[in-house]
C-alpha cells in the first residue's frame, strides 16, 4: 500500500483518468440534456412545442382566409378591367400551396372553420363533425381574416379593426359590435382544431417530429443517464485515490507538503473561486447556444460543425471544474494530514499575530508595573480608588459639607496609613532578598515599621543571626573535616611511600619461592591502590571545600577526548568494550581549567573500564547549542545498579554492593566536585542498567 501512494507515475495517470472520466461525463450529461425536455409529460402532446406547433398551424388557416379575400378582391379588380393578373396568379400559387400544406394527407393538423353564427366555411376532415373523434383535446381560436387573434389566459378573443376586443361568448349578445361596419365588412371567424390521436405513416411534418423526437428521448435517455454515472463514478474513485495518496513521495517518510501548501488557504480558495466563476461563466454562455439550438426557435449554431464542437468545449469546461475542485481538496487533504491546516490559513497568521501582540503587551504592562516601586504602586491603586470614589462621593453628597470634609480627612488618614505600610513592606523584601542572596549580615531597622511588620522584621533579623551561626559551624566542621583528612593523609604518606619502595625492592631481588613472588605482587597491588586512595580522599577533600585553584581557559574538547580515548584505548580493548563517537565536525570550545577537566573525563573513562559490562558498546556525545557544550557517556553496568543516581554521585558509594572492583568510591563525588568549580553541571541518569552521565560546559566563543 505504502509503494501505492508513493507511486509518482500512478498518480499521473490516474489524474490524466480522472480528468478524462469527467470530460466523457460532460459530453454524455450534455446529450443528458437534450432529452430533459421531453421527460417533463408521460404524453408528446402536452409538450410546449406541440402547442407552438398548432398555434403555427392555425395562423397558416388565417393566413389561407386573408389569401382568400385578396384572391376576391383581385378579382374585383379585374373584372373592372384593372391588370391583376400577375398578382391574381401570385395569390393562387400561394393559395394552392397553403391548401396543401393543410391537407390530411400533409399534415396531422385538424381543423374547422365556422363563422360565429356557426355557420359551416371549410374543414380538412371527412366529415364535419368528425373533429372530436380524431383529436383527443378541441382547440378554439377567433380570427378576423387579414388580422392576427390574440389570446388571453386560454381565452380566444376578437380583433377588430378598430382596435377593440371581445370574447367570442359575448359577440351575439353584442349587436353594436356585430352590426358595426367593420364586423360587416370582415366577419370574425372561429378555428376548432387539434392534432390528430395516431401520427404514425402517412404525412410527415412537424408533429411527426416531435412524436419520433419524445420517442428517441425516452429510449436514450436510461442508456445516457447512466452513462453519466458511470463516468462521473469513475472520476469520483479516481478522486478519492489521489486524497488517500496525496501527501506521499517516494523515499521520503511522512506527509510531504508541496509548493501549493505554502499558500494560504484563503488565497489559495480565493483563486480556485475566481476560477471556478471564470468556468461557470463559459458554461453558461455555450450552454445557452447550445439549448437555443435544441429547444429555441432560433438557431445560431451550424449542426454539422458547431454542435459538436460546443459539446467539447462544454466537457472540457466541466472537467477543468472538476480538476480544480479536485486541487482544493487535495490540498486541504494534506494540509490536515500533515498536521497545519489552522498554522496554514491567513486567519490563524493573523489570530495568532494579534494574540502575541497582546501577549507582549501585557507582559510589557506588567514588566512596567513589577518595576514601579512598591510605594508608589500602593500610592496609585490607592489614590485612584480615592479619587473615584471622591468623585462619586461628591456628585451625591456635595450638599452635606461637613460629611464631605470629614471623609476627606479619613481618606488622608487611610491613604498615608497604606503608604507607610508599603514603605516598610519594601523594606522586608530587600532584606529577605539580601537574605536569599547569601548577605547573612543584613540588618532591619525596626523603629519605624508598622507594629506588624516591626515582629515579621526582628524575625527576619533573628533568621539571619541563626543562619550565620549555622554557616559558621558549617564552614568549621568543613575545614576540621579537610584538615582531618589532609592531616591523615599525610601521616599515610611517609610508611605507605617506605612499604611501596621495600616493594620494589623485594621485585627487584630474585626469590626462589613462587609464594613469595605471589605475595609480592599482591603487596604491590594493594599498596598502588591504597596510594590512589589517599591520592582521591586530599583531592575530593580540596574539590569540596574549594581548595583548589582553577585557571579557566579556552580548550578544544574534541582534541581532549581524541587524546583520552587515546590513552584508554587499551584499557577499553582489554574490557572488550566498544567506544561510538559522536563528535561535532568542528572543534567545540569551552572555557574550563585544563587540569580539572582531564580529571573529569579521566573518572568517566575510568569508571567505564571499572564497571560496564563487558562486551558491550560505550557511547561519546559531544554536541552544542545555547552557548553550551554538553557531554555525554552512556554505558551497561555489568552489575545490577540498586543505588538511586544521587546516592552514587556520594563519597565512598559504588554501583556493586558486593564492593568487588578496585574503586573507592570517590570518582563520581571528585568529577562533579570538579565540575562544579569551572561553573558546569555534572549529572547522571540511571535506568535499569543504562549508566548515563552528562556534563555540561560553557561554550568559548
Amino acid at each position: 500500500m505504502r509503494k501505492l501512494q508513493q507511486n509518482g507515475p500512478a498518480k499521473f495517470l490516474v489524474s490524466l483518468l480522472m480528468l478524462a472520466a469527467f470530460f466523457l461525463a460532460g459530453i454524455a450529461g450534455c446529450r443528458l440534456i437534450q432529452t430533459l425536455p421531453y421527460m417533463v409529460t408521460g404524453n408528446w402532446k402536452d409538450l410546449g412545442t406541440v402547442y407552438r406547433a398548432m398555434e403555427d398551424r392555425a395562423d397558416s388557416v388565417a393566413a389561407l382566409y386573408a389569401l382568400y379575400q385578396d384572391q376576391s378582391t383581385l378579382l374585383e379588380l379585374e373584372a373592372a378591367g384593372e391588370d391583376v393578373e400577375y398578382r391574381l396568379g401570385r395569390v393562387d400559387r400561394q393559395i394552392q400551396e397553403a391548401e396543401q400544406a393543410l391537407r390530411p394527407e400533409s399534415t396531422w393538423f385538424r381543423f374547422r372553420v365556422s363563422d360565429i353564427y356557426g355557420g359551416q366555411l371549410d374543414t380538412n376532415l371527412e366529415y364535419w363533425d368528425a373533429l372530436e373523434d380524431e383529436v383527443d383535446l378541441v382547440h378554439q381560436a377567433v380570427f378576423t381574416p387579414g388580422h392576427y387573434y390574440v389570446e388571453h389566459d386560454g381565452e380566444a378573443w376578437l380583433t377588430w379593426s378598430n382596435g377593440q376586443t371581445a370574447p367570442q361568448q359575448e359577440l351575439a349578445a353584442s349587436p353594436d359590435m356585430a352590426e358595426s361596419e367593420d364586423a360587416q365588412a370582415q366577419p370574425p371567424l372561429v378555428i376548432e382544431y387539434g392534432v390528430a390521436r395516431e401520427v404514425t405513416g402517412g404525412a410527415s411534418d412537424e408533429f411527426t417530429q416531435i412524436a419520433e423526437e419524445w420517442n428517441w428521448a425516452h429510449l436514450m435517455f436510461p442508456s445516457r443517464a447512466k452513462a453519466v454515472a458511470v463516468w462521473l463514478t469513475a472520476g469520483l474513485l479516481c478522486l478519492l485515490y489521489l486524497l488517500w495518496a496525496s501527501g506521499h513521495r517516494a523515499g521520503k517518510e511522512g506527509i510531504v507538503p508541496t509548493w501549493q501548501e505554502k499558500v494560504f488557504l484563503e488565497l489559495y480558495l480565493a483563486a480556485a473561486a475566481g476560477v471556478i466563476f471564470l468556468i461557470l461563466w463559459g458554461i453558461l454562455d455555450l450552454g445557452d447556444l447550445y439549448l437555443g439550438y435544441y429547444f429555441h426557435d432560433w438557431a445560431p449554431l451550424d449542426g454539422d460543425f458547431s454542435v459538436p464542437l460546443t459539446e467539447y468545449a462544454l466537457a472540457a469546461l466541466f472537467a477543468l471544474g472538476m480538476g480544480t475542485g479536485a486541487l482544493v481538496l487535495r490540498t486541504v487533504v494534506v494540509r490536515v494530514k500533515a498536521g497545519t491546516f489552522l498554522a496554514t490559513t491567513l486567519l490563524y497568521k493573523v489570530v495568532k499575530w494579534m494574540a502575541r501582540a497582546i501577549h507582549v503587551l501585557l507582559r510589557a504592562i506588567g514588566y512596567f508595573i513589577q518595576n514601579i516601586p512598591l510605594f508608589w504602586r500602593a500610592a496609585l491603586v490607592c489614590g485612584g480608588y480615592i479619587l473615584s470614589t471622591f468623585v462619586f462621593f461628591l456628585w451625591r453628597f456635595y450638599h452635606f459639607g461637613l460629611l464631605v470634609f470629614l471623609w476627606g480627612v479619613a481618606s488622608l488618614a487611610v491613604f498615608l496609613l497604606v503608604c507607610w505600610w508599603a514603605i516598610g513592606f519594601q523594606a522586608l523584601r530587600r532584606a529577605s532578598r539580601s537574605l536569599a542572596a547569601g548577605e547573612l549580615k543584613s540588618h532591619i531597622e525596626t523603629k519605624q515599621l508598622p507594629p506588624g511588620l516591626r515582629a515579621c522584621a526582628e524575625d527576619l533579623n533573628n533568621l539571619s543571626v541563626g543562619l550565620q551561626t549555622a554557616v559558621n559551624e558549617q564552614m568549621k566542621s568543613e575545614r576540621f573535616k579537610a584538615e582531618l583528612i589532609t592531616n591523615v593523609s599525610h601521616d599515610l604518606k611517609t610508611p605507605l611511600t617506605s612499604i611501596i619502595n621495600y616493594v620494589d625492592l623485594l621485585k627487584n631481588t630474585e626469590q626462589t619461592d613462587q609464594k613469595a613472588v605471589e605475595y609480592i605482587e599482591v603487596l604491590d597491588r594493594k599498596a598502588q591502590r591504597l596510594k590512589k586512595l589517599t591520592e582521591d580522599l586530599v583531592e575530593a577533600s580540596k574539590a569540596s571545600t574549594g581548595a583548589l585553584t582553577v585557571n579557566r581557559e579556552k580548550l578544544g574538547m574534541v582534541q581532549l577526548l581524541d587524546q583520552a580515548l587515546g590513552e584508554y584505548a587499551e584499557k577499553l580493548e582489554a574490557q572488550d568494550l566498544t567506544v561510538i563517537r559522536t563528535m561535532p565536525e568542528e572543534e567545540a570550545y569551552v572555557y574550563a581549567d585544563g587540569r580539572h577537566l582531564w580529571r573529569v573525563v579521566d573518572n568517566l573513562l575510568g569508571n567505564c573500564c571499572k564497571y560496564a559490562l563487558t562486551g558491550t558498546r560505550v557511547y561519546l556525545e559531544l554536541k552544542r547549542g545555547k552557548g553550551q557544550v554538553i557531554l555525554s557517556v552512556k554505558n551497561i553496568s555489568r552489575e545490577p545498579l540498586n543505588v538511586p543516581a544521587e546516592q552514587l554521585m556520594e563519597r565512598f558509594v559504588r554501583g556493586d554492593a558486593s564492593r568487588t572492583t578496585e574503586g573507592s568510591g570517590l570518582g563520581l563525588s571528585i568529577a562533579r566536585s570538579l565540575t562544579e568549580l569551572q561553573g558546569g553541571i555534572f549529572e547522571l541518569a540511571v535506568d535499569g542498567d543504562l549508566f548515563k552521565v552528562t556534563v555540561t560546559m560553557p561554550q568559548a566563543g
